[in-house]
């Protein structure tokens, strides 16, 4: 993928994993399993537009993760559909200071789980109901060492319900 956008000059480099499969040939209601999983890996480095002529590497872009994976079991039946997906995404930096390397804050990695089920009511209607973030999650911060907590922000499970139609 390439994109050019008026920031400086950056590249970005990785690679992706991804499998997906319906179990089709399993018997009876267990046909309705699929599975997908993806793993991606990403680096980058360049100026980014800061006008300062130094370049910075991965873990000096905030907001730029380098690691992310997923996995989610879903089982389909009769207008039924229920799925599970597993999130994770690695450390990385969170604000960037070129000065003061004390002032950079870092987002330790974190795993979420996700449930939810839907229905087909009919051709035109459907309900739905999710739960995110399971066991709840939360999101911790340091400040360049791990031992040096800079905040800690507890996530709550979310329940989310809805009707959908189409006419």
């Amino acid at each position: 993928l390439l994109t050019s956008k008026n920031a400086g000059t950056a590249s970005v480099s990785g690679w992706e994993f991804s499998y997906q499969q319906q179990f089709v040939f399993l018997p009876g209601l267990l046909k309705g399993l699929g599975a997908m999983v993806n793993y991606t890996q990403i680096e980058t480095e360049g100026d980014f537009g800061l006008g300062t002529g130094v370049s910075r590497k991965s873990n000096e872009v905030p907001s730029f993760i380098p690691k992310v994976a997923n996995a989610m079991l879903t089982w389909n039946h009769r207008g039924f559909r229920a799925r599970v997906l597993y999130n994770y995404h690695s450390n990385y930096i969170t604000t960037f200071s070129a000065t003061n390397a004390g002032a950079n804050i870092y987002r330790f990695s974190r795993s979420t789980v996700d449930f939810g089920i839907s229905q087909q009511i009919n051709k035109t209607l459907s309900f739905t109901f999710d739960i995110g973030n399971i066991f709840k999650s939360p999101q911790e911060y340091y400040t360049n060492n791990t031992n040096l907590y800079q905040s800690y922000v507890q996530n709550f499970i979310t329940i989310t319900t809805g009707i959908s139609g189409r006419f």
